[in-house]
């Protein structure tokens, strides 16, 4: 199979992890590119994802306590990994990295946890973070870490079994040399309601609950900070669209870890009342038209008032109903022959 366009960041994880570790991962057989853009060849991987095997009911108690103590195992080996040299935040190559918790945009290298921490407090100052952003993210941005290597998007959507074992890990985009709480932390991330999952895992693996924490105040205040139309007219339009990348970001975590029913009645209860939408679409468009304009003038059955303004779309029952019923089709082959 072929999949892309990916970041460089992937394919470097994938070589690293499958030269220095056992962990199951899809062989890369070959790299494309078209258009400037990275198109990796890889092995096609059997089985089924963990959470449609999950949601599916095709894991017994005992497979998924199995596949748990895999994973955990998996981690341990990426854990033991020497980094090349204490600090460091980097792909597996020690160049930029990508991750959706941090925005669209690529970033780094960075040679130290507090360039990093730095970077993903927008450049509020320590000294200024308890006040700014939580007492929480001062404790946990103010210790010392090891840097350990991390897939950082280890959700069940991302881990193939089949048979009741791991086959493989997969989509390694983000992969890379984080905080040792990251692989912890962003774990959690993603609407996905499966508690023996996640029970398992934090029983499975080092806990960064205290991490944890700071990283969920961290995106409650961000979900104020960069839903702030000052912070957008402010910024420069690449870091422009970053917020607005993890605005919407913080609205999908916010929303499926039921802290909040609406970013939108967040901000407006924090900030003042604000058609944020509006606002938004207005600078960067908006993301389905079809929700956008049923939500701005009321659900609409589009087929049907198209048919209304300009005649039915089904066209062949039309012409049934002006000229008298007709197959189109053998009326065709038998003027042309088949």
């Amino acid at each position: 199979m072929i999949k892309g366009p990916c970041p460089s960041s992937e394919l470097a994880a994938l070589k690293y992890v499958a030269e220095h570790t056992s962990i199951p991962v899809p062989k890369d057989f070959n790299a494309h590119y078209y258009d400037d853009n990275l198109y990796i060849e890889m092995e096609y991987v059997r089985g089924m994802n963990l959470e449609t095997a999950f949601y599916r009911n095709h894991l017994s108690q005992e497979q998924t306590k199995y596949i748990v103590a895999e994973v955990a195992g998996y981690i341990s080996q990426l854990r033991k990994l020497e980094p090349p040299r204490e600090g460091i935040v980097a792909s597996a190559t020690h160049d930029e990295v990508m991750d959706h918790r941090i925005g669209s945009d690529t970033f780094g290298p960075f040679s130290s946890h507090d360039g990093f921490h730095s970077y993903i407090r927008a450049g509020v100052s320590i000294e200024n973070c308890a006040k700014s952003i939580g007492p929480e993210v001062t404790e946990c941005h103010t210790r010392r870490y090891r840097s350990c290597f991390a897939h950082a998007d280890l959700a069940p959507r991302n881990i193939m079994v089949d048979n009741g074992k791991v086959s493989a890990i997969v989509d390694w985009q983000f992969g890379g040399w984080y905080p040792e709480y990251w692989e912890y932390t962003k774990a959690h991330y993603g609407p996905i309601n499966l508690p023996e999952w996640y029970e398992g895992f934090g029983n499975a693996t080092e806990r960064y609950d205290d991490e944890l924490t700071a990283e969920r105040t961290f995106v409650v205040d961000a979900g104020r900070r960069l839903g702030a139309l000052q912070a957008l007219a402010a910024d420069p339009p690449k870091q422009a669209r970053r917020n607005v990348y993890r605005l919407r970001f913080v609205q999908k975590y916010l929303e499926s870890q039921g802290e909040i029913s609406s970013l939108t009645e967040e901000l407006d209860r924090r900030t003042g009342p604000t058609n944020w939408t509006d606002e938004l679409d207005r600078r960067t468009g908006p993301t389905n038209w079809t929700d956008e304009l049923d939500r701005r003038t009321g659900p609409t059955n589009w087929t049907d008032e198209l048919d209304r303004r300009t005649g039915p779309t089904n066209w062949t029952d039309e012409l049934d109903r002006r000229t008298g019923p007709t197959n189109w089709t053998d009326e065709l082959d038998r003027r042309t022959g088949e």
